[in-house]
């Protein structure tokens, strides 16, 4: 059994793969798969579910029925099955997390993808910046915190507000939170995949809205879901860093115009046929 663990709620279009190639994985695999087909993952996790729900949820339902799986471990990595990332990175993150004593941080954003938090966003003069939110995308969390927030969790809720619940717990607790500028994650734009969010089939956007603001009432959470800020860091002028970041914006950019040439090219397709 290795120290870290790393969970997800996968589907048929998942990176699982990228996540432990490259390098020995200093960490096992817990998945619960949402698809309907054999999934081609399952000989890659030491623990392995069928259930059909979001990742938060489906990481409270190992919780309720089987905690022993989570306890073992010193820190639990809750990633979407989407996120690009590779192995190399995903070990460096655990060690870091207990390097600096970090009880939430997260792989900065590239920004070819999906960036919802300018605060996550990948910054080139930082190893890496304390801060009081990070993304529910992608969070490596102590496990005894993370224990203690599952106690808590309710369950309907999917995806909208636990990144801003489980951090408000933290900072309450005076907890460090923290992104990683030393190590990046993609996280793709719909479009890049097809065109449909995986969470979309499961539930409907307002759907996830409508039942975190009910949760959010029964559970007398007050908090703001705004109001993110950083506070200090970790500064570490590198000019690989500096190079890599301005690399990624170019090609960001370049992907923006495209991104937007292909919607309107689908544009005048679907106008041409009615």
């Amino acid at each position: 059994m290795n120290k870290y663990l790393v969970f997800t709620s996968a589907g048929d279009n998942s990176c699982i793969d990228r996540w432990v190639s490259g390098e020995q994985p200093e960490f096992d695999l817990c998945i619960v798969y949402y698809g309907d087909k054999d999934c081609r993952f399952e000989s890659l996790a030491k623990y392995f579910f069928r259930r059909k729900a979001g990742k938060f949820q489906n990481l409270h339902y190992v919780f309720s029925h089987s905690v022993e799986i989570l306890t073992g471990y010193d820190s639990i990595l809750a990633i979407d099955d989407d996120i690009q990332i590779d192995c190399a990175a995903i070990n460096k993150l655990f060690k870091l997390r207990e390097q600096y004593g970090i009880t939430i941080l997260q792989p900065s954003f590239d920004p070819r993808g999906k960036i919802s938090h300018a605060i996550t966003g990948f910054s080139p003069f930082t190893k890496l910046r304390y801060t009081n939110f990070v993304e529910i995308t992608a969070p490596v969390i102590e496990t005894e915190f993370l224990l203690s927030f599952l106690e808590v969790f309710d369950n309907r809720v999917n995806c909208c507000g636990v990144d801003c619940w489980f951090c408000h717990k933290a900072t309450v607790e005076h907890k460090k939170i923290a992104v990683v500028d030393d190590i990046t994650c993609l996280n793709p734009y719909d479009l890049d995949k097809g065109g449909v969010r995986e969470i979309d089939k499961l539930f409907s956007r307002k759907n996830r809205i409508d039942t975190w603001k009910k949760v959010k009432a029964e559970n007398n959470l007050t908090f703001k879901e705004s109001d993110f800020v950083c506070y200090g860091g970790v500064y570490d002028f590198n000019i690989k860093r500096l190079f890599l970041y301005c690399y990624l914006n170019i090609a960001a950019l370049v992907l923006r115009v495209y991104r937007k040439f292909k919607r309107l090219r689908t544009w005048v397709i679907n106008l041409l046929n009615k």
